[in-house]
Parts: C-alpha cells; sequence; structure tokens
C-alpha cells in the first residue's frame, strides 16, 4: 500500500510519407486537439502500523474535521476530493445515503486499512464509493482496487460498477475474494464514464473491505481561441502559396 501512482504522457510520432503542408497542419492542429489533462489517482486507506486520520468522529454521515481513524470509525467524506478536479463519497445505499463507510485496520486478508459497510451482515450490506468529476463532460476511468475478506478467509461478494445513476453495470463480478492470510484479491480494470462512476460491492460489504482504489480524471480541453486564429492564418499563408505557385 502506499503506493504513488504515476501518471504517464506520451504522443506517438507518426511518419507520413509525402504528406502536403496543408495535411501536416491539419495532422497537427488534430494532435494538439486530442490531448487531454488528466489526473490518477488512489485511494489508500492506510498503510499501518499506525492509523491514518483520515475519519471523522463527529457524524456518521462521514462529515465534519478529519481525525485519527480507529475500528468502526466513519471515513471522512472530505477524504480523496481534489478541488476543481474530483469529489469522492462514501455511503452505504441500503440505508440511505446519509450513512458513510466504517475504516478498520487489520485482519482484511493482508491489507491493512479498508472500507466496510457496518449496516447489517454480510447478506444485507452494501458499499459504493462515487467518484465524480468537478467538470460534467471529464471522463472518470477506474482502473483497479483491492478486496480482501475478514478475519483472514475467503469470501463471496458481486460487485459492480455504474455510470453515476445507476442502469447498466458497466463492469460485474460475483464470486469469492481472499486468500487466508496471504493475500487479498486484485482486480485490474478499465471502466470509463463521463461525469462519473460508482464502484459498489455487497452481500458482502461487511465482512468484505475494499483498499487501493485507482482512477484518473480527465478532459479534452477547449481550443484557445488565439490558437484557432493562428490556425487560421497559417492556413491562409498556405492558400497564397499555393496560388502564386500556380502562376
Amino acid at each position: 500500500m502506499n503506493r504513488t501512482p504515476a501518471i504517464h504522457q506520451s504522443i506517438r510520432e507518426t511518419t507520413i510519407t509525402r504528406a502536403s503542408p496543408r495535411r501536416t497542419l491539419l495532422l497537427t492542429v488534430a494532435l494538439w486537439a486530442g490531448l487531454s489533462t488528466a489526473h490518477a489517482d488512489i485511494l489508500d486507506f492506510g498503510s499501518g502500523p499506525a492509523a491514518p486520520s483520515i475519519c471523522t468522529g463527529v457524524l456518521a454521515t462521514g462529515e465534519g474535521p478529519a481525525s485519527e481513524c480507529s475500528n468502526g470509525s466513519f471515513v471522512s467524506q472530505g477524504y480523496g476530493d481534489v478541488a476543481g478536479l474530483v469529489d469522492i463519497s462514501y455511503v452505504s445505499p441500503p440505508v440511505g445515503d446519509a450513512i458513510g463507510l466504517r475504516w478498520w485496520g487489520p485482519d482484511y486478508n493482508n491489507l491493512y486499512g479498508v472500507l466496510y459497510a457496518g449496516n447489517g451482515g454480510d447478506s444485507s450490506s452494501l458499499a459504493r464509493i462515487e467518484i465524480k468529476a468537478a467538470a460534467p463532460d471529464a471522463v472518470v476511468t477506474l482502473t483497479g482496487f483491492d478486496l480482501g475478506a475478514y478475519s483472514q478467509t475467503t469470501r463471496d461478494t458481486n460487485v459492480k460498477v455504474y455510470a453515476i445513476g445507476g442502469g447498466t453495470p458497466l463492469y460485474s463480478f460475483s464470486g469469492p475474494v481472499g486468500n487466508g492470510a496471504l493475500s487479498a484479491t486484485s482486480f485490474s480494470v478499465s471502466v470509463s464514464a463521463v461525469g462519473g462512476l460508482w464502484l459498489e460491492w455487497g452481500n458482502s460489504a461487511f465482512n468484505v473491505g475494499i483498499d487501493n482504489v485507482q482512477y484518473s480524471v480527465s478532459s479534452v480541453p477547449e481550443p484557445a481561441p488565439a490558437a484557432l486564429m493562428l490556425v487560421g492564418g497559417m492556413m491562409g499563408l498556405l492558400a497564397l502559396r499555393r496560388r502564386r505557385a500556380a502562376r
């Protein structure tokens, strides 16, 4: 845990044989327009041995100032938020959006620091993490997460990922997670939606906890007016050059 995410940006070099100046210009504009700004992060709920200060002792909603976690405390609704980019929410839907998710330290296989739904036993528990982009047209992509089973065992669970608002799942899993004291189960996925995602797991979300939620938020920037004027001017010069060459 405590893995530091890395954001890698790369632009492929494209070789075009006998490309005309106009075609080269249009390709350059297309590549420029397609570039996106991105934010990638991992929601890590602790690495031990000390408990992290990402919980709140004020309300079961998770609102209030952050404080040191203890087993069973509610995670702060502010944890993971990035101003102007993304808002993270933690809820237990069967009880209602007013109830947040609880934190626990050890014993979910080899994980330390997980979130779980404290609203009943295995057969009636459901947890949801909402990853919502600040910009409504931004794309949120979920790339991975870990699920562990309490206490050092294997348990069945159901995982579903939706676009915010529900509907048809974009990803689903049903089966066992956890392998005694050896390891939790790691999921590697690639699920995207405009605006944001719901990551849900349940039945059990009480004895199955989550950690290391990996995601990114990306958006295509609007072309700047000055850049558009520059492109128009360059195309005009190319047209004038062709007319002169034709004489």
